[in-house]
């Protein structure tokens, strides 16, 4: 807890966009158990998302449709519609790529819809997503050298792993692990390449969003299957998640 706290601070002071909760006190409390055993109780004050609710993916009446269902009781817990679905993934990929740092790799990892994550709110004028925390900041992939060219290897995992990870979820929160149809990406790509251009506006060096494209698109099917196994070693799965992802590689 005190970890997760002292990264929102951080992520809080350097990336001022109101994606996470702010956080303001941390605190201990002494307790004792029913046998009189003391025990701390650590706990935070941070920022609620009023008006935010948790989605997960869930199966349709039609045959095996998959849709995503916002846990909002008060307006009867509604599936998103296509276009909907694909706003939400931009958004949350938008999110995610405004907190990765494009020269220590550092990004916030590890993350799971099945733990309820992003959140949304959903409007007649469109939706807003936000993240509610942030277990850890670091980077999944090193690299030795200060070469502008080594930038790539990391850049292109972190977006594969999120390609990834945004379709993976569980069936209403707690069910089977599920993955979320094909047209969920074109959201995830819009949404990468989105907050890369905010990142390519404000520092000059970094390279702009048509030739991280072109880099991308010079992958072969081979070689994307090649790199995701790698790209899945450093993802900490559970054995159940890794399996799974596997399985769903050639899609």
């Amino acid at each position: 807890l005190a970890s997760e706290y002292a990264v929102l601070q951080e992520l809080t002071r350097s990336f001022p966009r109101g994606f996470l909760p702010r956080v303001f006190f941390l605190g201990t409390s002494w307790c004792r158990s029913d046998e009189g055993s003391p025990f701390a109780l650590k706990c935070f004050l941070g920022e609620w998302f009023e008006g935010y609710h948790e989605f997960h993916l869930t199966r349709r009446g039609d045959a095996d449709g998959i849709s995503i269902k916002v846990w909002d009781a008060h307006s009867g817990n509604p599936l998103l519609k296509v276009e909907e679905s694909r706003l939400l993934y931009r958004l949350a990929a938008l999110i995610l790529t405004n907190y990765y740092d494009p020269r220590s790799f550092r990004q916030i990892y590890p993350w799971r819809h099945a733990a309820g994550d992003f959140i949304v709110m959903r409007r007649k004028t469109g939706l807003k997503v936000r993240l509610i925390t942030a277990r850890g900041y670091f980077p999944l992939v090193t690299m030795a050298g200060a070469d502008p060219s080594d930038r790539w290897i990391p850049l292109v995992h972190f977006f594969l792993n999120q390609s990834l990870h945004m379709r993976l979820d569980r069936l209403d929160g707690t069910g089977e692990l599920a993955w979320a149809s094909a047209d969920s990406l074109q959201g995830v790509i819009s949404g990468f390449l989105a907050g890369w251009r905010q990142k390519a506006t404000k520092d000059p060096e970094l390279p702009q969003p048509a030739e991280v494209l072109e880099v991308l698109k010079r992958f072969t099917v081979d070689e994307w299957l090649a790199f995701a196994p790698l790209v899945l070693d450093n993802g900490f799965e559970e054995p159940e998640e890794l399996e799974f992802l596997e399985s769903k590689l050639e899609e």
